[in-house]
C-alpha cells in the first residue's frame, strides 16, 4: 500500500484490513497524518463543538434562506413589471387610436384593451398564487425547528 492509498482508507477507519495497519507501522508521515485525523475526530465530536456548528448552521442556513427568498422576489417583480409595461402599451395604444384613427378603428381598440386586461387577469392569477406559494413556504419554514 501506498500513502496515497493509505491517506483514502484512513477516513474509513475502523473499517481498514491489515496492509492499512502495516503501512501505518512503517510509514512515519502517515502514522503522523492519522494520529492528527484521529485528534481532529476527538474534537468534532466534543459537546461544545457541536453547539458551535449548530450555530454556525443557523446562520449559513437562514443567509441560503435569504438568498433563495431574493431569487424568487426577482420573478415576481419581474412578472410584475412585464405586467405594467403590457397595460402602459395598451394604454398608450388607445391613446393613439383615439386621437388619429377614425370611430371604427377606436371600437376595435378599445375591444383589443379588454382582451388585454382579461389575459393580465390570468396573469394577476398566476402573480397571485406565486405570491401564497411563497408566503405558505416561509410560514412552513418559520415553524420547522433546525435540530
Amino acid at each position: 500500500m501506498d500513502c496515497k492509498d493509505f491517506k483514502e482508507k484512513m477516513f474509513l477507519y475502523p473499517e481498514v484490513d491489515d496492509e492499512f495497519y502495516k503501512h501505518f507501522e512503517v510509514c512515519v508521515p502517515c502514522k503522523n497524518s492519522f494520529e492528527e485525523w484521529i485528534k481532529i475526530e476527538k474534537m468534532l465530536r466534543s459537546p461544545m463543538l457541536k453547539r458551535e456548528i449548530e450555530l454556525e448552521w443557523k446562520i449559513i442556513s437562514k443567509n441560503i434562506e435569504r438568498r433563495i427568498n431574493l431569487e424568487r422576489y426577482k420573478k415576481i417583480i419581474f412578472i410584475g413589471v412585464l405586467t405594467l409595461i403590457g397595460i402602459l402599451t395598451s394604454f398608450i395604444f388607445f391613446i393613439f387610436l383615439f386621437r388619429y384613427l377614425n370611430l371604427y378603428l377606436i371600437f376595435w381598440g378599445i375591444s383589443i384593451i379588454f382582451k388585454e386586461i382579461f389575459n393580465l387577469m390570468s396573469y394577476f392569477t398566476i402573480l397571485w398564487i406565486l405570491v401564497l406559494a411563497v408566503k405558505n413556504e416561509r410560514d412552513m419554514i418559520k415553524t420547522k425547528s433546525w435540530k
